[in-house]
This record gives C-alpha cells, structure tokens and sequence, in this order.
C-alpha cells in the first residue's frame, strides 16, 4: 500500500502569509476552497444537465459525460464511509491501494450507466450537499486534526477531502468542456488552490526503486496566490518536496521547470502516466506534465 508521505518541510513564515486564505491546508483557506467547490460544481451539473451532453465523450478517454457523473457519484459516496468510521460510527473497508485504483474507479463509474439522467444528476446533487455541510461543519482542530480513511490511498487529514472535490468538479468540469472541442481553459481559483495539493499527489503516487540515482527537481510556479519554487527530491526509495529556492539546486542534476498553476494538474486517464498506471506500473515519479516535455 502506498501512503501519502509526510511533506518534508513546512512552508517559511513568509510563504504562510503570502498564501492566506489560498492554502487550504491551513484553516485559513477553509471559506475560499468551499466557495470554489460551490461554483465549480454548479457549473459542472450545469453542463451535465444540457440535452445533449449526456453521452457526449470527454477528455478522459472511454468516458462520457454520464461516466463522469457516475464517477463522482462512487468516490463521494466512499467519503461519507470514510467520515462515519472516523466519527466511529461504522468501519472503512481496507485501504484498496492506488495501483488497482484506475480500473476500479473506471469500472465503478461505467457500472451506473444504465441508472437514468435525472435520476443519476439528482443523486450527484444530493451527495454534493450533503457532503458540502459535512465540511462546513468541520471544526478548525477538525480540519486538520481529523484523520479520515480513503479508500485508495488509506488515512488522510480531513482537509485533503475539499481538495478532492475540487479536484473532481474543477478538472472533471475541464473534461467535459474539452469535449465540446470550444476553446476554454481552467479556472484560475482551481489551478491556484491545488498547486499544493499536486506536489502531495506526485508524492503520494511515485514508485522509486531503493537503487535508483538520486535526483532533484525545481519547480517554479510562476504566477497566482501560491506561486513560488519547490523542491522535489527522490532518493532510497521515496520522494520528498520542500520550499525553497531553485538556484539552489545542483545544476548538474536538475532542470528547473517554470510553470503555471493550471499546468499542475491531476492525472488524466489518457496521460502516459496514467496508462502506465492501469497495467500496474506507477512512474517513477508522477510528473505529467513535465514528464512529457510540456510546460
């Protein structure tokens, strides 16, 4: 089972500050990740809910728009599991693990496909409320000192769970708009709010073999409330992120990366990566954009 590993260190003071109410690590980000989840996902049932959008294809390749309707509806299901057994109301079934993690999830979301539209939007809708009031009610000690079970990748702070869900209605809304083959791009409070998150992310899904060379990374985010530089490192075995200057960085071993914060992004399910993954194989590390020579 693979574990989200532990960040190596916390941000300065001064990138505290700068980040504000955008690190939504922090209780401090709390009211501005549920408002960006709020809009993004009445955009998203908003665009599932147009006549002729049901089973128009996305960008993540095998699915339509009514897969990913499904899709949310299976993980968000999973998280009220994951909240109860926290509360100690009930138990979470074992961690599943992230490399079985793409065929599950893509069979889950194609096993509601013969559930109706209305009916499948509707239940959409209603796991959003209710899981929206569930982190609203979230206390600050909570936000962070409540240890919740995902089911794919095993014990997490509760605060990574707002994250999720903009992952699903910000980059999911961003499938299905690619879809339509019209010009569109990322909402800038999506791609600044998960700039963290994803340096967690490509974290939590590398496999690094215990003999393979030591390296170094610099990443730069060039613009928006978390822009900034950061290290990631892989050595004996795992992979590490810290904030700090990328001039630091031996020249030797690294290339420094300038990006911009939509750029960071979660794996979608035509990435190399991301196929790399279905056959069992988790890359070493995840680094999809980078790893494909974009920026």
């Amino acid at each position: 089972m693979l574990a989200p590993p532990a960040t190596t260190q916390t941000p300065p003071a001064d990138k505290e500050v700068d980040m504000g109410g955008w690190n939504a690590m922090t209780y401090d980000g709390r009211d501005t990740i549920l408002r960006v989840v709020r809009q993004e996902s009445e955009q998203f049932f908003d665009m599932a809910s147009a006549p002729d959008a049901w089973e128009r294809d996305t960008a993540c390749p095998g699915w339509q728009v009514r897969d990913v309707v499904g899709h949310l509806v299976d993980t968000t299901e999973s998280y009220f599991v994951g909240f109860d057994a926290a509360r100690g109301k009930g138990e979470a079934a074992e961690t599943y693990g992230l490399p079985g993690m793409a065929d599950r999830v893509n069979t889950q979301a194609q096993s509601l496909r013969s559930v109706p539209k209305d009916e499948l939007i509707e239940r959409a809708r209603a796991d959003y409320s209710k899981f929206a009031a569930i982190l609203e009610d979230l206390s600050e000690q909570e936000w962070s000192g409540l240890v919740v079970p995902h089911f794919y990748m095993g014990p997490l702070p509760a605060f990574f769970y707002p994250a999720f869900q903009l992952m699903d209605y910000g980059v999911h809304s961003w499938d299905i708009r690619q879809g339509t083959g019209r010009a569109h791009g990322m909402s800038g409070e999506v791609a600044d709010l998960l700039v963290p998150f994803m340096f967690v992310l490509w974290q939590s899904t590398a496999a690094v073999s215990e003999s393979s060379q030591p390296s170094e990374l610099g990443v730069r985010i060039t613009t928006g409330a978390n822009a900034g530089d950061t290290i990631m490192s892989h050595t004996r075995g795992s992979v590490l992120r810290e904030w700090g200057r990328i001039e630091r960085v031996d020249d030797h071993r690294v290339r420094p990366r300038e990006l911009r914060p939509d750029r960071l992004r979660p794996l979608q399910r035509g990435d190399r990566a991301w196929r790399r993954c279905r056959r069992g194989q988790l890359p070493q590390p995840v680094l999809p954009d980078l790893a494909i020579g974009t920026t």
